[in-house]
């Protein structure tokens, strides 16, 4: 993990990737708390023109409590699930939003939407804990879109919790930890 990283870096590496066969992806820009939606959207942009894709695993999230990413918003999560959900071949994600501050609720269920529109998806990971703009009404949508959907996938978890610990929900083969 480089913590010097900033947007250009990040541009960098997305040009690098694109038009590139690779089946798994793993990045991890923790603690690079210079990357910033602008960041995120070069990242999401480079990965439509990854057709070959099925696994990706991404990290932005910070070390909590310590240092928050105040960098990362709603928005980046946007463009990101625009593009996810155009990935064709794409079975496992697995994204860490951990400590992102400005991720609301909003971002979390954009996330969502796009993530149950994949029709390969198969496996979801995903991490926005201690992201203090994401309430209980807000987690409480995500749980319902998805124990309404009637997709089946072999394995879901989301982790959203918050200072005060967290609650686990399991049903079947899905995995929720909440805290409020």
């Amino acid at each position: 993990v480089c913590k010097k990283i900033t947007n250009s870096g990040l541009r960098e590496i997305s040009q690098s990737l694109k038009k590139k066969t690779i089946k798994n992806l793993s990045l991890d820009f923790s603690n690079c708390s210079k990357i910033t939606d602008e960041g995120l959207y070069e990242l999401s942009e480079s990965l439509q023109e990854i057709p070959s894709l099925e696994d990706l695993k991404i990290r932005f999230g910070i070390n909590c409590p310590a240092n928050y990413c105040f960098k990362i918003t709603d928005q980046g999560l946007d463009c990101l699930s625009r593009i996810l959900k155009e990935l064709g071949c794409l079975q496992k994600v697995q994204l860490d939003f951990s400590c992102c501050w400005w991720i609301s609720d909003q971002g979390l269920m954009n996330v969502v939407q796009g993530i149950m529109e994949m029709k390969d998806l198969r496996e979801i990971k995903l991490d926005f804990a201690g992201c203090s703009k994401i309430t209980k009404t807000g987690w409480n949508e995500v749980y319902r879109v998805l124990e309404n959907s009637n997709r089946h996938f072999q394995k879901v978890e989301i982790e959203c919790k918050k200072k005060w610990g967290y609650v686990k929900k399991e049903r079947g083969y899905k995995k929720y930890l909440l805290g409020w």
